[in-house]
């Protein structure tokens, strides 16, 4: 288990495209310090199957009495972690006859066409499996994006203000230019992107959680296959805006929502053997319906050893033997 920080898909990006599962939980759920400088970021637990996605839940989801977000939102006020039982069913024996999951079929079909048809092929996996499809529409989706790019680059030039304007500090370029934009923005700008999150959070958790009693509302989780790095990239990093919010087409609702969201490999891409990842995002403190949701994504495909030069063993340098 590695554990992880999302504000803009930082678990579930990098989960997807390395074949494991990554659950960027509730914001507040995770206490984690530094965690009053962002209003997108939460924690979460990166790892290679269902079971050890919720193991570390329980683990990382203790109220800490020095946590800005316990004291935020108040220790008494948060649930306690806890599972639903997977210990006594079979999850390819699911039966998800009283699950409902939300899609945007506007919006889920905008991705890589491969991806899609294996997003698909999940949703359709569910389904039968018992689950309802409810066609769902989420207005302004652009704007909601686009405000949670304002917020949270806002939040990263305050974060790194000071480091910005110290000269004995380097930055990597691209975090220098994401500073440099953080810092151009105006209050005005700030607090418009403010009204449109508490119109988000309103519509989302009204209309669809509640109104339309959904369970999740699911994804692919990348809007793109999984890119290749460029000729340069070690020695300067890349700057690629339009290939970072391609990637992230999915990603900004759970950040800016504050709402949780699984990442679970669902297959390979044909020419590179390349993971692929799906999508399910729910209401605030639904993880334990998240991770039995993902039991039963889990079944879908059988995992693959990564081809040698997609592999990297990352305790090796740790290890002494």
């Amino acid at each position: 288990m590695a554990v992880g920080w999302d504000g803009g898909g930082s678990i579930r990006v990098p989960a997807s495209m390395s074949g494991v599962e990554g659950l960027a939980t509730t914001c507040g759920r995770i206490p984690f310090e530094r965690g009053s400088t962002s209003t997108n970021n939460k924690a979460g637990p990166l790892a290679p199957t269902i079971t050890d996605i919720a193991l570390s839940y329980l683990l990382l989801s203790q109220p800490h009495p020095k946590s800005f977000t316990t004291n935020l939102i108040g220790e008494a006020y948060l649930p306690l972690p806890y599972l639903t039982d997977l210990s006594t069913h079979d999850p390819a024996n699911f039966n998800l006859e009283e699950v409902r999951l939300g899609v945007f079929w506007e919006h889920f079909q905008h991705t890589d066409p491969f991806v899609y048809e294996k997003s698909l092929n999940a949703v359709q996996f569910l389904e039968g499996k018992g689950a309802t499809i409810v066609n769902i529409t989420i207005p302004y989706l652009r704007e909601i994006h686009l405000s949670h790019g304002l917020k949270i680059v806002s939040e990263f030039g305050n974060l790194w203000e000071s480091p910005f304007y110290n000269t004995t500090y380097q930055l990597e370029a691209n975090t220098e230019i994401t500073v440099m934009l953080g810092r151009t923005l105006t209050a005005d700008e700030i607090l418009s992107a403010e009204k449109i999150r508490h119109f988000a959070i309103q519509y989302v958790r009204k209309n669809l959680f509640e109104g339309l009693q959904l369970d999740a509302i699911v994804s692919p989780m990348l809007g793109d296959k999984v890119p290749k790095l460029p000729r340069g990239y070690r020695g300067y990093g890349e700057s690629n805006t339009a290939l970072v919010y391609k990637i992230m087409r999915f990603v900004p609702l759970a950040n800016f929502l504050g709402l949780p969201s699984l990442t679970v490999p669902i297959g390979y891409e044909e020419d590179t053997g390349l993971p692929i990842g799906f999508q399910l995002l729910g209401d605030a403190w639904s993880e334990p319906t998240l991770i039995r949701l993902g039991s039963v994504v889990e079944q879908l495909q059988k995992r693959k050893t990564p081809p040698a030069e997609n592999f990297f063993d990352v305790l090796k340098p740790w290890l002494k033997s």
